[in-house]
């Protein structure tokens, strides 16, 4: 009897570890080990989609049932109602009740479980939706700091609209910096600067008309933007990409190096560059097709030169004709 015993919890031991690396369950019944086959493993979340200011779809791994779902305004703290609706396969529409509002934070929130019992809890936060992007494009750039003048990113606006949940990334910078452009009216014909660093106490953030409402270096008639930051954010050697929003499509970019420059800083800057040339809407389709970014200095900045999307598009201007908020100098530096 004491073998029997022996030998049984030695099959158990050995079924349990194998089910570890197989994915097949058991269970220790009055009559024996009982072997259950079947997927015991969690739904995973996929994908998260705004689709407009009231309605998104979100996507699991499988097909799911909604035991609870909500979401939250980040800004307000309050929820919103919303009703969902299964598509099949583990998509499900989400319709708000009220529109989402641009400049706005919000969190989905919910536990799932599939038809196994295996259960998911997630949280996906998510900026609302902007329906009126403005067509622009990238115009002004400096990646020198001489304080208290620091880096910025100029846009020339073509079409009225509205920046809030606009993305900029500086590949560089990596990923996880991306600039999130706050809700700002704006107008055709008018230049943003996106001032990379805040150093000084009069640097306010113009969302409205008012766009003498800022001081600090750089300032002007022109509509300003400041990040909070300290740091270097740009490089020489760089690729800056505009996304209408977080994870969306690109809208402008530049990609831009210097001559001595023989390999991209990193992984993720070799990638944005092929994401830009795989995109379409740069000029080219390697590395040789680069801006050559030679001689940039705090007065000498990268200044878009015509509507085309090129090196030839771009070039780096004589020393002390830098023109935040200005049209663009057309005399190039030339090095001695």
């Amino acid at each position: 009897m004491k073998f029997y015993t022996k030998l049984l919890c030695a099959a158990f031991i050995s079924i349990v570890v194998l089910s570890f690396f197989t994915g097949i369950s058991c269970t220790l019944n009055p009559q024996g080990i009982q072997i259950l086959n079947g997927d015991y493993t969690s739904p995973k979340l996929i994908s998260f989609d705004l689709l407009s200011e009231n309605s998104a779809t979100v996507c699991f791994s499988r097909s799911i049932i909604l035991d609870e779902i909500q979401v939250e305004n980040l800004t307000s703290e309050n929820n919103v109602s919303l009703e969902a609706t299964d598509l099949g396969n583990g998509s499900w529409q989400i319709d708000f009740t009220e529109n989402l509002d641009c400049s706005n934070f919000y969190a989905l929130e919910g536990n799932v479980k599939d038809e196994h019992g295996n259960s998911l809890y997630f949280k996906n936060k998510f900026q609302g939706y902007n329906s009126r992007i403005p067509e622009l494009r990238l115009n002004e750039i400096r990646t020198e700091l001489s304080k208290p003048k620091c880096e910025f990113i100029e846009l020339e606006i073509l079409s009225d609209g509205n920046l809030g949940g606009m993305q900029i990334i500086t590949a560089s910078d990596g990923e996880e910096k991306a600039v999130i452009l706050p809700n700002a009216e704006v107008k055709q014909g008018e230049f943003v600067v996106i001032h990379m660093r805040k150093l000084e106490d009069d640097c306010t953030n113009e969302l409205d008309e008012d766009t003498l409402l800022s001081g600090g270096t750089d300032s002007g008639s022109h509509r300003d933007l400041w990040i909070e930051n300290t740091s270097a954010r740009i490089g020489k050697s760089d690729v800056i990409i505009v996304k209408d929003r977080l994870d969306g499509n690109i809208v402008d970019a530049i990609v831009f190096r210097e001559s001595s420059c023989l390999n991209w800083k990193n992984d993720y800057v070799k990638n944005c560059a092929q994401q830009v040339f795989q995109s379409g809407i740069w000029d080219g389709t390697d590395e040789e097709s680069a801006v050559c970014s030679d001689g940039l200095t705090t007065t000498r900045t990268l200044c878009r030169q015509n509507d085309g999307h090129s090196k030839n598009s771009w070039i780096v201007v004589a020393t002390g004709k830098c023109s935040p908020g200005k049209t663009n100098s057309s005399e190039a530096y030339v090095a001695k």
